[in-house]
């Protein structure tokens, strides 16, 4: 507090400008208070609650508060302070974070009930007119509120005329050049205030694509429901704030009910899922479609619930230079699940999307409620995730038929998306949607198609969650494993196809779930008590032998497992990494494309930031908190490299691999637990497996001879790493399958391919092809997957880079059949 005071210039025995005034000295006091507790500690809010001085201005009496929050708003604190300096002539005195706190305490204390006169108010206005901004570093909202209560519905004197004309007009200048949804308010209510008739003028529905299509839909309906229909609109327009009130959605309940719930239902989910956001063109209907998705809480049901997780995932979506599409939006999405907390989708939702969005805040939201939610049924979070997911209406074995006309529609859960398939009566196949169908049930066929989407995505956000179950510890008791995963109809085939662990008593098995029960490798049975701990099987406590034997089973039954598990790579601690001792050069000297390692980041659950041509320098990141761990991969931003139009770096040069504990000290590699360091391991591999520029063939001038021509060599065709290892195990496995066997030859770190012109080296890491003999670079890039190798069997998924370069196989075989120019060139 001392190192505050002194370069604050605070002065014991009385305010800085000598003054001896109460409400300038206790507003000093906050100010002081203020930035000793928060500004040092830069991102990490003060609470006024806990400080001393807001209580004492908190107790004193309203006209004391209304002094102080003048003084404050028309910045005397901060002027007196910068007077007190005494800058030479020139000299600039950085008073930012002094006016923030003063900014805050007259901001804050202007949303209270206090006294104030008219000429004060009239002050105020001119005061924020004389502002250079009207969004930043102004108080003009704070202080329209307050000339709203002391006003009423009387209209303002000449002189508060005069100064809120004048903040009008500035916001219309400033809106030629910025028109923002902030200005614009504050232009409204301005015009509101100055003529208070426009308050009890008949509502008015706004314009606009959004709203004339309402229009359209509403005027079909009968004039009673119709009626109901326009009462709900006006209602839903009035939405304020950053969430409805208990007491509002009740209201708004009621109107529905009045409406009839289905009739709400089936218009609103067809509305919601056709809002187009354009952030370029804002709708003039987004407050009053925010009130209606918030009162879409009053009817929660699956249907509604994934309808406004679609629009708020889509409203989140980033537009560059602009940011998200429409945050207003998206926030009602967030708030309307989190005010639907019996039904089991809209918790599924909420936690996909704290998944998906990339707003720290909005997440950190998400994750809050789901805690009280939890908190409410007496589980966890993980728990609650688990129990939250519903069956939409699928059976035992993962299936579901609807019926349209003479037609069987059946969606199946197959591996990690939902697959529609078609049949008349009679059981006989259909390829495509059948044209009868496609005329006389079309809001049908939508919502089957939208649930086959919706599916897909479950079902991919189930993989996720049981993927990142090894990170997270999870274990389950045999009962509820088997409610929850083995016999849920979405989870179920995803289950199956996995090999648990399952420990009962001092008894632990390794298990694979068949229709007979759960098989050991031996293909007995095993029957655990319910509270035996089950949880996911991982090769790195197996010996060679058993992670073989599995495999072999795995491929065998002709399962695909959502992930690779059977087939999944170990990553032990070497030689050189004890050397070390606090950090991995394992993954170190790569050149990586920023964008697409930041969205790899994303999708493995670390955090990472774009770096550019500012000061935007981070370290990616992975908190662990089941095991008390955090852990960095360095990168550097390559500046002289070429940048986006937006100034980011393109490429990125990478470091070393550390971990730390939760105290944040740096861990010693050995220390690490050996799943952990596996794991994180398998992530940072894939980073490079999947950014390395070395394995980008339109990466036209950074090839053999081009920029980072060395690393280039050294990664496309160097040594495998074990993603490249397993990948080359399992090509071996193929190769004796395919039609072309007899032209390939599985080689150190290539497939060797005998085409007819030439004879081609497939690099099993990166996919780059060199021409033999000579060592040319055959640059080839990969298109639509052949008929060749869509049959082909994979016991796992997720390896796109192994169909490619069995697809390059297939090609250069009939090397003298390719007609695409470009190859042909380079073949010459």
């Amino acid at each position: 507090m001392d190192f505050f005071k002194k370069i604050l210039g605070q002065n014991n025995q009385g305010a800085v400008d000598g003054t001896a005034d109460p409400a300038f000295e206790q507003a000093q006091l906050f100010i002081n208070e203020y930035l000793a507790r928060g500004f040092a500690k830069y991102g990490n809010p003060v609470k006024l609650a806990d400080m001393e001085s807001w209580a004492k201005i908190k107790a004193a009496d309203p006209e004391f508060m209304a002094d102080i929050c003048l003084l404050a708003l028309k910045r005397k604190i901060s002027e007196a302070w910068i007077k007190s300096k005494a800058p030479k002539p020139g000299e600039n005195i950085n008073s930012y974070a002094y006016r923030e706190a003063e900014l805050k305490l007259g901001s804050t204390l202007m949303r209270s009930k206090l006294p104030f006169s008219e000429i004060q108010l009239t002050d105020l206005v001119h005061s924020c007119a004389k502002r250079r901004s009207m969004e930043w570093d102004n108080p003009i909202v704070s202080v329209l509120g307050a000339t709203e209560r002391v006003l009423g519905d009387n209209p303002p004197g000449a002189q508060l005329t005069k100064a809120l004309q004048k903040v009008r007009a500035k916001c219309i200048k400033k809106m030629r050049y910025s028109n923002t949804e902030a200005k614009r308010k504050i232009k409204t209510r301005i015009e509101k205030l100055l003529d208070p008739g426009i308050k009890n003028t008949a509502f008015v529905l706004p314009k606009g694509k959004w709203m004339q299509r309402a229009l359209e839909d509403i005027a079909a309906l009968t004039d009673k429901k119709r009626a109901a229909w326009l009462a709900l609109l006006e209602y839903a327009a009035d939405a304020k704030g950053s969430k409805p009130s208990q007491k509002w959605l009740k209201q708004g309940g009621d109107l529905i009910t009045a409406l009839g719930k289905q009739n709400f239902q089936a218009l609103m989910t067809d509305w919601i899922d056709g809002t187009k956001i354009d952030p370029g063109d804002p709708d003039p209907a987004v407050d009053l479609i925010k009130g209606l998705v918030w009162l879409t809480a009053n009817t929660p049901t699956n249907e509604m619930a994934l309808s406004i997780s679609r629009l708020g995932e889509n409203c989140y979506v980033k537009v560059a230079g602009i940011g998200a599409r429409s945050k207003k939006l998206g926030n009602a999405c967030c708030v309307t699940l989190m005010n639907m907390p019996e039904n089991k989708t809209a918790i599924a939702e909420l936690v996909r999307l704290r998944g998906k969005i990339k707003y720290p805040s909005v997440r950190g939201d998400i994750q809050t409620k789901l805690e009280a939610i939890a908190e409410k049924q007496g589980v966890t979070v993980a728990e609650l995730e688990d129990a939250s997911l519903p069956d939409f209406g699928f059976d035992a074995g993962g299936q579901l038929i609807k019926t349209l006309g003479d037609f069987n529609a059946t969606i199946n859960l197959v591996g990690n998306k939902a697959v529609l398939a078609w049949a008349d009566q009679n059981g006989k196949a259909r390829k495509t949607v059948p044209a009868a169908v496609r005329k006389e049930s079309k809001p049908e066929l939508t919502d089957l198609k939208r649930l086959v989407k919706d599916m897909s995505g479950v079902l991919a956000r189930q993989i996720t969650s049981l993927e990142q179950s090894y990170l997270n510890d999870r274990s389950w008791d045999f009962a509820s494993w088997q409610t929850r995963h083995f016999n849920h109809p979405v989870r179920h085939n995803l289950t199956r196809s996995l090999i648990w662990f399952i420990t009962d008593g001092k008894k632990s098995t390794s298990v694979l779930p068949t229709d007979t029960g759960l098989q050991d490798l031996a293909g007995k049975t095993i029957n655990p008590s319910k509270t035996a701990a089950v949880k996911l099987w991982h090769p790195l406590f197996e010996d060679t032998k058993t992670i073989v034997a599995w495999r072999d089973k795995i491929e065998e039954l002709g399962l695909v497992q959502p992930f690779k598990q059977a087939h999944r790579e170990v990553y032990v601690v070497t030689d050189a990494e004890r050397t070390t001792g606090i950090y991995s050069n394992r993954f170190a000297a790569h050149v990586l494309r920023q964008h697409q390692f930041k969205a790899l980041c994303e999708a493995r659950g670390w955090t990472y930031v774009l770096q550019g041509m500012w000061d935007g320098w981070n370290i990616p990141q992975k908190r662990i908190p089941a095991f008390g761990i955090a852990v960095e991969y360095a990168v550097e931003m390559i500046a002289d490299e070429g940048e986006s139009n937006h100034g980011i770096a393109l490429y990125l040069s990478s470091d070393q691999v550390r971990f730390s504990s939760s105290e944040s000290n740096q861990m010693n590699i050995e220390d690490v637990p050996p799943l952990v360091f596996s794991e994180i391991m398998r992530d940072v591999d894939l980073f490079v497996a999947v950014t390395s520029v070395a394995n980008d063939p339109n990466w036209t001038d950074g090839g053999p001879n081009g920029r980072f021509g060395n690393y280039w060599e050294r990664f496309a065709f160097g040594d495998l790493g074990e993603t490249a290892k397993t990948r080359k195990e399992q090509i071996a496995k193929l190769v004796p399958k395919l039609a072309i066997a007899d032209k390939l030859e599985i080689e150190d770190k290539f497939l060797k391919v005998e085409g007819k012109v030439n004879t081609y080296n497939i690099h099993f890491g990166s996919g780059n092809i060199m021409m033999m003999p000579g060592n040319k670079y055959l640059c080839i890039v990969p298109g639509r997957r052949p008929k060749e190798t869509e049959k082909v069997y994979l016991p796992f998924a997720g390896d796109t880079l192994l169909s490619i370069i069995l697809s390059k196989a297939h090609m250069l075989v009939n090397d003298d059949k390719i007609t695409d120019t470009n190859i042909l060139n380079q073949l010459r």
